[in-house]
């Protein structure tokens, strides 16, 4: 949205900037037209002039070209090409931002993905740690306090695990947001044509997109 709202005003700009070089040779042209109608003429006094008509018509054409303005039209021209060249350098300020914010956000979701396995991993070996612990604890051969513990590991991996499936949701909206294209607005069939096109731009460079 940021560039379609720079494209727009750098198109506006180039409009004004036609129109002030144009202004040196391309006159001013205006056409006015009025009609006036007298309805009634009661209570004038007299008889009525000889030739008064009640419908009156004007037309005027106006044609100008001022020859000197003091610099006016130069210094417009100017103005208008300065205000472009700014805009279009915004533009490409700004264009530069949104590739790093896309990039960043990018390599966010990276880690939040692998972020998901890792945490998987160290909650099943938690959950496993306390199954052994518990079975000891039965046993007699460890305390309340490491049964407690080993509890509290599982019962901590497991909330992580599930929390890195949501910062892993909120990164790929962050790079959907920063890309200005939201896919769970797609349709199914625009979504399998998008990956496959993905996958074909990643495989040509030689780095395939994995299956899963």
């Amino acid at each position: 949205p940021e560039l379609r709202q720079l494209d727009a005003r750098i198109r506006a700009q180039e409009r004004t900037l036609k129109s002030a070089r144009n202004a040196y040779w391309q006159p001013s042209l205006s056409l006015r037209a009025d009609r006036t109608e007298t309805f009634d003429r009661s209570g004038a006094q007299g008889a009525p002039l000889p030739g008064l008509d009640d419908t009156e018509t004007t037309v005027a054409l106006q044609l100008s070209l001022p020859l000197f303005t003091g610099g006016a039209r130069g210094a417009q021209k100017v103005r208008a090409y300065e205000e472009l060249t700014g805009l279009r350098v915004q533009r490409h300020a700004t264009a530069e931002r949104i590739e790093q914010r896309v990039r960043a956000a990018l390599h966010t979701t990276r880690s939040a993905y692998t972020a998901i396995r890792l945490s998987r991993q160290a909650a099943d070996a938690a959950e496993s740690n306390f199954v052994v612990v518990r079975d000891a604890y039965s046993r007699g051969t460890v305390s309340i306090l490491d049964l407690l513990d080993a509890q509290n590991a599982a019962l901590v991996a497991d909330l992580r695990a599930a929390t890195a499936v949501y910062d892993f949701v909120r990164a790929l909206m962050e790079v959907e947001r920063a890309a200005a294209r939201f896919d769970f607005f797609m349709a199914p069939e625009d979504q399998a044509d998008w990956l496959k096109r993905a996958d074909r731009y990643f495989t040509e460079r030689g780095a395939p997109l994995p299956q899963y």
